[in-house]
């Protein structure tokens, strides 16, 4: 008990000395652009354990992006474009004009050109990840199409993001009136790791889930080219699209 303890006083003098000498410093508030503090920290213990660093430079990460994107909104854009409130002209697949995520170069059996941000559609990465999903009468009330999981790069190893190899076409679905003009969405996720997994896999194997849930929803709508439909009227003046389907 005694050695435990002389032991106990030796470290918590060391790291008082070490802490006066190496002060704890805010690189992000310094504006250094490093999301993580010195490798004393009271908060995380010490040494930093690195579940404990992953979470500070999360919440640092945070602090670096928009204020908005800080509230919890991701950030999704269309051809270079903001999709909040926002419809895009889009196509069926594998069209020239299909809005699909921007480096998704199809499978070995329907290769694709990859559309880059000018013809696709990107979604910064956050420390949260971000989910976009659709609404379509395919799935049953409550459940939607999933079309983009984010990137987790805090577990280990990290996960990276995944979307619907389709991409934002508005189909498949039952009769090809359906596919004319269809409402979408994006949250910040926040469902435990196990859920998003899960989603990833509904994703992939073309499977209706439950609606996702989460912080500050974007919401657009994408027209079916194919279907006879266009961004008629214009609602890029509109701020809050129709959440329910139209296919008038």
């Amino acid at each position: 008990m005694g050695a435990g303890h002389a032991r106990g006083a030796h470290w918590s003098s060391f790291a008082s000395h070490a802490a006066d000498e190496h002060p704890r410093e805010d690189h992000f508030a310094a504006g250094a652009g490093l999301f993580l503090r010195r490798p004393l920290d009271s908060e995380c213990g010490v040494p930093i354990p690195r579940r404990c660093r992953a979470s500070r430079s999360a919440a640092h990460i945070g602090s670096f992006l928009s204020s908005k994107t800080a509230g919890g909104a991701p950030v999704v854009k269309i051809r270079n474009e903001d999709v909040d409130g926002k419809c895009f002209d889009g196509a069926g697949m594998n069209h020239v004009n299909s809005i699909r995520y921007f480096m998704d170069r199809g499978t070995n059996d329907e290769p694709l050109s990859m559309p880059g941000k000018d013809k696709g559609y990107y979604v910064l990465p956050g420390p949260i990840p971000a989910v976009i999903y659709e609404d379509t009468p395919s799935c049953p009330t409550g459940t939607s199409r999933i079309h983009y999981v984010g990137p987790d790069f805090a577990r280990y190893p990290p996960v990276q993001p995944q979307w619907s190899r389709f991409g934002l076409t508005n189909g498949t679905e039952k009769e090809p009136g359906l596919e004319r003009l269809h409402t979408y969405h994006a949250v910040t996720a926040i469902d435990p790791p196990f859920v998003l997994d899960a989603m990833r896999w509904a994703m992939k194997n073309d499977k209706c889930f439950k609606t996702p849930t989460g912080a500050m929803v974007l919401t657009w709508q994408v027209a079916n080219n194919n279907r006879g439909k266009t961004c008629q009227p214009d609602m890029d003046a509109d701020p809050i699209p129709t959440a329910t389907l139209s296919t008038n």
